[in-house]
């Protein structure tokens, strides 16, 4: 999948939170802290609260999203470009390339690495058709 493609894969926040939802809870959406439950939407707030113990989540909840004001197609966009780089992106290049102040590409530089290095992406990075996810330092 190229560059064109995941940009209109991923246009809108809720394209991504659906591919999140997706990815994260295949089987259908489980509470993050007991695991069990039948979580329900609260609309008013886009989140869920588990109705066996009480918890509430985002669908970013916990991932490398969680807390984010950045929009999620532009962290997508991140992640595809660090993926599918032959030499290391730098920080810069996220910068311009998602027009972002350059302390929140360096913060998303360094979640999105710390996530390759976990193993966290290769669900997205296979999706992507990048035959290898690369093992960041």
């Amino acid at each position: 999948m190229g560059l064109l493609e995941i940009t209109k894969r991923f246009s809108s926040q809720e394209k991504c939170q659906e591919y999140i939802k997706k990815v994260r809870w295949p089987d259908g959406v489980t509470c993050p802290k007991c695991s069990r439950g039948n979580p329900y939407p609260l609309r008013s707030v886009k989140k869920f609260e588990c109705s066996n113990c009480g918890h509430q989540f985002s669908i970013t909840s916990g991932t490398i999203f969680h807390k984010t004001y950045v929009p999620l197609p532009k962290w997508f966009l991140a992640i595809y470009l660090i993926c599918v780089s032959k030499q290391n992106v730098k920080v810069n290049q996220i910068h311009a390339a998602l027009d972002l102040p350059y302390k929140t590409a360096w913060h998303i530089y360094q979640r999105i690495n710390q996530a390759l290095r976990k193993g966290e992406l290769k669900e997205f990075c296979s999706m992507t058709g990048i035959a290898s996810v690369k093992q960041k330092d």
